[in-house]
């Protein structure tokens, strides 16, 4: 059995995988015009939610997207000039990023906490760059749920899933457990050795989790 730990629900979420809310997303009230940038980054797609939440109008600046998924959102949302990062992880994001990042004022998108400091690598190599604080990874209500099955696969979406599952289930040596980037991973090394997906994506992670379960 498959468990997904994950606040949004992916499109091939099928009948093989139970889902566990374990964490919520609420958004800030904020005020941002991309006019005033010549490019934005976005390391989720819940950023660019919170844009369409506070209303937020797209323009003709350039993004940089740390995955398929979040550039996906971020055409969705109406931005045509979307940059898809071959490096799917916090650091290695930024690091490619950067040099494509000179001489442009940028503002990076993102949650109240943050694992990768993807701005303190921009800043490091040079970016002028501000801030947005666009919403915040709460705890859910999680009263009701009950455990995994022994020897389940356990995929994980976030550093903050990890860290919720954990207070809430502990640990069984028979899970096994699949991290979406090196940042979920580095949360649950503290109580096991997670498999880390190539690609920061929910629908890869799926698929590479139902491979793994036949193993």
């Amino acid at each position: 059995m498959i468990y997904l730990c994950s606040n949004t629900i992916p499109t091939n979420l099928g009948a093989d995988v139970t889902h566990l809310a374990l964490a919520q997303i609420k958004f800030e009230t904020f005020t941002l015009d991309f006019a005033e940038f010549g490019a934005a980054i976005f390391t989720s797609k819940n950023a660019l939610c919170a844009l369409a939440a506070n209303d937020v109008k797209p323009t003709d600046v350039e993004v940089f997207a740390i995955g398929e998924a979040c550039a996906a959102a971020a055409r969705d949302f109406g931005f045509e000039r979307v940059y898809v990062a071959q490096n799917h992880h916090g650091l290695e994001f930024a690091h490619e990023i950067a040099p494509k990042l000179k001489g442009k004022k940028a503002v990076f998108v993102r949650a109240k906490e943050v694992v990768s400091d993807v701005a303190g690598e921009l800043r490091k190599s040079g970016v002028n760059l501000a801030e947005i604080v666009a919403y915040q990874n709460l705890s859910a209500p999680i009263s009701n749920l009950k455990p995994p099955q022994d020897g389940a696969l356990i995929v994980f979406a976030s550093p903050k899933n990890a860290k919720l599952f954990y207070e809430k289930f502990g640990w069984k040596n028979s899970w096994r457990a699949l991290a979406i980037g090196n940042a979920t991973a580095a949360a649950l090394g503290a109580f096991c050795e997670p498999v880390i997906s190539e690609k920061q994506d929910i629908n890869y992670c799926l698929d590479l989790a139902r491979k793994l379960v036949q193993i």
